[in-house]
């Protein structure tokens, strides 16, 4: 089934080309080329055990500028040491695999004075947490490519949301999934089959234990470093939909290449699926698998520098 609309939005595009910041110190900024430099110490530990993390990514970087971004890593100890960092104000960040990103013990901001010796710029690191389980059909049998992806519950303007937090995960050929890198919390398992180019059946968008309404769905507890395993759907074929339109600027007429659309159940209790994707150069877009609801679909894009974002929303049914 297919249903087209028009969204007419007070949308002003303005591209701008962003270039990669360096992953490690790059060229100082000439107005402090006669400031000696700062250096930076510290230990990085797991936050549960106090056990030192080896390899752990510490990274500087600049604020206000994307140009000066200092990065090292620990040794078995947990010690790492920056060197030649020039003085400023400085966001500082530790990463590594199996944990959760943790910003400085003594505060996110770190502001370094010519010729400084920080030793104590130490992080706590939190494990994080792993969901993983199986995807079946109403035969029991394994369903491939389903992006599964744990949500939180959230509510905007006194309507329940729900927000993924960590990695969608894709089933394999037997059906199992592996949701990583989560802070701890009460998550809300989603499984979601997106089209393919090949015949295939079309299933209804699930929330463990395998029911359409949060009203209804089970929460999973993650702790810190837990991995839940046995989280297993059962997915059923429904009717779908297709929504398709394009998106103009109400004041020229013209497209609004590049806006982000997005079709979200009016209320979560009640079901629905939640799908966006990105309008083409001709301003078409086209959200695919839409099961059975009420919806709000909105279209929104950044405008130009100085300005607000700006956005068109309507209510389909």
């Amino acid at each position: 089934m297919y249903a087209s609309f028009l969204l007419w939005a007070l949308l002003g595009f303005q591209i701008r080309e962003l270039q990669p910041v360096p992953p490690y110190s790059v060229a100082s900024d000439p107005s402090q080329a006669s400031q000696k430099p700062a250096t930076v110490r510290g230990k990085v530990v797991a936050a549960d055990t106090g056990a030192p993390v080896m390899r752990a990514q510490i990274t500087l970087r600049r604020n206000g500028s994307g140009s000066n971004a200092y990065s090292t890593s620990t040794d078995a100890s947990g010690q790492y040491e920056i060197h030649n960092v020039d003085p400023g104000p400085y966001t500082a960040v530790a990463s590594k695999s199996g944990f959760m990103n943790a910003a400085l013990r003594r505060g996110s901001m770190l502001v370094l004075a010519e010729d400084q010796e920080v030793k104590d710029a130490d992080f706590l690191l939190p494990r994080a947490g792993v969901i993983t389980g199986t995807i079946v059909d109403e035969h029991d049998e394994p369903i491939p490519g389903v992006t599964v992806q744990a949500m939180l519950k959230n509510y905007s303007q006194g309507k329940l949301q729900l927000q993924p937090r960590g990695t969608s995960a894709p089933t394999d050929d037997r059906g199992h999934y592996r949701i990583h890198d989560l802070p701890a919390g009460r998550y809300y398992v989603q499984a979601v089959k997106h089209n393919t180019p090949d015949p295939a059946p079309h299933y209804a968008t699930v929330l463990y234990p395998g029911v359409s309404r949060v009203a209804d769905a089970q929460a999973v507890k993650v702790t810190p470093g837990d991995d839940v395993s046995n989280i297993k759907l059962q997915m059923h074929e429904a009717a779908v939909f297709h929504v398709s339109g394009r998106v103009l600027d109400i004041t020229t007429g013209q497209v609004a290449a590049g806006a982000f659309v997005n079709l979200g159940p009016e209320d979560y209790n009640a079901g629905g699926s939640n799908v966006n994707t990105t309008v083409g150069l001709d301003g078409s877009f086209r959200l695919m698998e839409v099961t059975p609801g009420s919806y709000r679909l909105s279209a929104n894009q950044r405008g130009a520098a100085g300005t607000s974002p700006l956005n068109a929303v309507r209510m389909l049914q």
